[in-house]
C-alpha cells in the first residue's frame, strides 16, 4: 500500500472552509481555547490527539480523514482516560506513567523489528512525560 501522509494542518483548514466555518467558529464548537485553530493551522504549534478529536468531532468527520492509511482509532473511552490524567495530580500522574513505562520496557523484550522500535519509542515517550507536567490542557472541565 502507498504511504500517504497527510498535512494535518492544512487538511483541517480545507474542512473548516468547506464548512464556512471561521477559525473562531471552529475553536468555539470544538470547545478549544480562542485561536487554537489558528496556531495549528498555522503550524505554530501540533495538534494533540485530543483537539483532533474535538476538532474532527466539530467538523462532523472521522478523525481517519487525517490518517487515510493507518488504522488508528480512538475511542471515547481512551479520550476520557487521556482527560481524566490530565486531572489528576502531577505527582499521581508520574506514578502512572512509570507503571506504564514499566510494562511497556517488559514487553519490549519479547518483541523484534518494527514493532520492537515502536514499543520502545512509546516508552522514552513515557519517560518524557514526567520530566516536567507537559500535560496539554483543555477547556473541558
Amino acid at each position: 500500500m502507498k504511504n500517504m501522509q497527510v498535512d494535518i494542518p492544512s487538511k483541517i483548514r480545507e474542512l473548516r472552509v468547506s464548512k464556512n466555518l471561521t477559525q473562531n467558529e471552529l475553536d468555539k464548537l470544538a470547545n478549544l481555547p480562542a485561536t487554537s485553530s489558528a496556531k495549528i493551522e498555522q503550524g505554530r504549534r501540533q495538534v494533540i490527539v485530543e483537539e483532533l478529536l474535538m476538532i474532527s468531532n466539530a467538523l462532523g468527520v472521522s478523525v481517519h480523514v487525517f490518517f487515510p492509511d493507518q488504522d488508528v482509532f480512538v475511542s471515547n473511552e481512551e479520550f476520557h482516560t487521556l482527560e481524566a490524567l490530565r486531572l489528576i495530580p502531577f505527582d499521581k500522574f508520574k506514578r502512572v506513567m512509570g507503571m506504564l513505562e514499566y510494562e511497556v520496557f517488559l514487553k519490549v523484550r519479547y518483541l523484534k523489528g518494527e514493532k520492537k522500535k515502536r514499543m520502545s519509542e512509546l516508552a522514552v515517550s513515557l519517560s518524557r512525560l514526567t520530566s516536567k507536567d507537559q500535560r496539554p490542557r483543555s477547556s473541558l472541565r
